[in-house]
């Protein structure tokens, strides 16, 4: 078990350097002036020293580095830990939703964006996959009720504002990968997380709503790894 553990953080360690470059080159692509940049060519060396010159931006991404590696150790231990090739399939649909979330909460956190042009592909190859789920009877009822599900949540959008487009996005991805009994736990558990941090910025500001931006996709992040600890 220690083995596994050490293992799995030294991956977790040289996965998050990784991710992370390849995350903030696509920053830098398509939303250079976030690091301070001149034009959307420049190369990962000179991002990373840019944002070694803002502490707020530097702080930013190393917490979302900690919260990775912490995060990933935890699943990769838990799956060698119960390690089943009965389970593989689940083991890759947690992993890959993991990873998946983790960038649109890491370009979130630091943008305050969610950029279709990585999230409509991902989209595209869940519903891919979803529809040929449909091809198992056992799996039809839960995909009518997914089906369902997304449409109250795009209800939610376009009557209510209650969430953005690009929220919406990560919850149709979730959905269409997981099916409607975790995305309904995840959902609630990050509308809680999010309310709870929300009124304590409140408190903080002395209730002034200026400024007060909050990314909602790393609680979403939180809420699936959550889910998937939970599963695996």
């Amino acid at each position: 078990m220690i083995s596994y553990v050490f293992i799995c953080i030294l991956l977790s360690i040289l996965m998050s350097i990784i991710l992370n470059l390849i995350i903030m080159k696509i920053i830098g692509s398509l939303d250079y002036k976030i690091f301070g940049l001149k034009d959307k060519n420049s190369s990962i060396f000179i991002i990373c020293k840019n944002i070694l010159k803002d502490r707020i931006l530097l702080l930013r991404i190393c917490f979302c580095s900690l919260l990775f590696i912490v995060f990933n150790t935890v699943i990769l231990t838990k799956i060698l830990d119960n390690f089943s090739f009965i389970m593989i399939y689940t083991y890759l649909k947690y992993y890959y939703l993991f990873l998946v979330i983790y960038i649109f909460a890491f370009i979130d956190y630091i943008t305050y964006y969610v950029y279709t042009v990585l999230s409509y592909p991902i989209i595209i190859f869940s519903l891919f996959i979803f529809i040929l789920s449909f091809l198992d009877i056992k799996n039809i009822r839960i995909n009518l009720e997914t089906i369902i599900l997304i449409g109250f949540l795009y209800l939610l959008i376009n009557k209510f504002k209650f969430l953005g487009e690009g929220d919406f996005d990560i919850f149709l991805i979730i959905a269409l990968t997981l099916g409607v009994l975790p995305t309904v736990f995840i959902f609630y558990l990050s509308i809680i997380m999010s309310g709870i941090i929300s009124i304590v910025i409140l408190i903080k500001n002395c209730f002034k709503l200026q400024n007060n931006r909050l990314a909602f996709i790393p609680f979403i992040f939180i809420a699936t790894t959550v889910f998937i600890a939970i599963k695996v």
